[in-house]
């Protein structure tokens, strides 16, 4: 920074904020697989402490908004009320300037934590004269506020750009909020989750000898059929593929199984309410998952198509059990027209079932409310899938289709995956909810 930038006067911070400035330039392209790599990637480490994840959170906060820094601020307060920023943690080029502490009306993130929302600097050493200082300059500098779970400001997660050629847009102030709320989930669950290591390391061992066992019947099926010229040994080549398939089918419905319980034990076993709730949604995936393996090996059909009345039966039959303590004030009925599918259809449909109707048992009705869900999937005219779960319930808050909660962001995962589209509704008549998805039969 040159001296005479040094001696200039210093400006009202509200001269260097330019946050209106992200509605009006154009959008960067964003990758939502990259995006979700990420979040899955970041659940993952959490297991390793709040450490690791934060780490990883600012590397990725540097690559998904093409930064030169990220970092994070941490809001501390002494016993006689003084309130101060410090530069926890930094990744990128301003990594040598972790550590630093300023008070936190002198700071950029005072002013985010001030407005309760993300807001945008420009070159903010002509505000805050110490950060003329920082080497390299920060040209840009995004700043998310940040929340434990009672809506208390803990500090603010930001990234920097320092090439005056580089900006930021909506899309980045939309990818740091993702964050922010992510890392503020890590660090409130940071102490329970340690507690549960043994059962993710158990779920990673079941994951790599499936992986394993996968790899090596793939391996042996290779063998076979090159070692096999012939028509005969060209069928027996196909009746162990057959068996193989079988088998693999068997025992990966088992390990999911076994990982779905051990995921109950401990959610019986925990007294974190969250921490429960998402071990209870974790097992109810996996054990879709098995159902899928299941149907597949007991009615011997390989990896050709499923059943899709007995898959949201299963669905509907582990939904029942899991909330039986509702079952006298709440009735699930399930409504299907002989609809087959391919296993890379079928489970993200399942899956997405699962979430909708969880969803339903959850928050439709409060207070032992009693009422009805209803799931239905039928085959339009169009050739188009359409499936349609609906409740008599309370109705959804305004706006709750666009929340960013992990149920809603797997819901709108699953149903890219089949191609599909959503639409929320309120019931006919009733206060309840409808939400439908729309997707093609069949995909060219």
């Amino acid at each position: 920074m040159n001296e005479a930038l040094t001696r200039a006067a210093v400006i009202p911070p509200a001269d260097v904020l330019i946050t209106r400035a992200l509605a009006k330039r154009p959008r960067r392209a964003s990758s939502l697989q990259a995006e979700t790599a990420v979040y899955t990637e970041l659940s993952r480490l959490t297991n390793g402490g709040a450490g690791d994840s934060v780490e990883s959170l600012l590397e990725a906060a540097c690559r998904l908004c093409n930064a030169g820094s990220a970092g994070l601020s941490m809001l501390r307060t002494d016993e006689l009320g003084n309130s101060t920023i410090r530069w926890e943690s930094i990744r990128g080029a301003l990594a040598s300037h972790e550590g630093g502490e300023t008070a936190l009306n002198s700071s950029p993130c005072g002013v985010c934590l001030d407005a309760g929302e993300t807001v945008l600097m420009w070159r903010p050493e002509r505000a805050y004269r110490h950060l003329s200082l920082s080497l390299p300059p920060i040209i840009e500098k995004l700043i998310a506020p940040l929340y434990d779970e009672a809506g208390k400001p803990v500090g603010t997660l930001w990234v920097a750009h320092h090439d005056s050629k580089s900006g930021f847009c909506a899309n980045d102030a939309k990818i740091l909020e993702h964050l922010a709320i992510q890392l503020a989930r890590n660090l409130k669950v940071e102490r329970a989750v340690k507690q549960h290591r043994q059962v993710l390391a158990s779920l990673e061992w079941h994951e790599d000898a499936q992986l394993k066992l996968t790899r090596e019947l793939a391996e042996e099926r290779s063998r076979r059929m090159l070692a096999e010229a012939s028509e005969k040994s060209l069928r027996e080549a196909l009746v162990f593929k057959e068996a193989a398939t079988y088998e693999a089918h068997h025992r990966a419905k088992n390990s999911l199984q076994i990982a779905a319980s051990l995921l109950s034990v401990h959610a019986r076993a925990t007294t974190a309410p969250e921490l429960k709730e998402a071990l209870t949604d974790a097992r109810a995936r996996l054990h879709v998952l098995a159902q899928v393996h299941e149907l597949l090996y007991r009615g011997n059909t390989g990896d050709r198509e499923i059943l899709m009345s007995s898959l949201l039966e299963d669905v509907a039959d582990a939904l029942r059990k899991s909330f039986d303590e509702r079952s006298e004030q709440i009735v699930l009925t399930v409504v299907s027209q002989p609809i087959s599918l391919a296993p890379d259809r079928a489970i993200p449909l399942a899956l997405l079932a699962n979430e909708l109707l969880t969803n339903a048992y959850k928050h439709a009705f409060p207070d032992a409310a009693s009422g009805a869900i209803t799931l239905q999937l039928s085959c339009n005219p169009q050739q188009e899938l359409v499936l349609q779960i609906a409740d008599d319930g309370i109705g959804m808050p305004e706006h709750a289709d666009h929340a960013t909660t992990l149920g809603l962001r797997l819901i709108r995962i699953f149903a890219k995956q089949l191609h599909g589209e959503l639409a929320f509704a309120a019931t006919a008549g009733t206060k309840g909810t409808q939400i439908t998805l729309t997707a093609p039969l069949q995909l060219n």
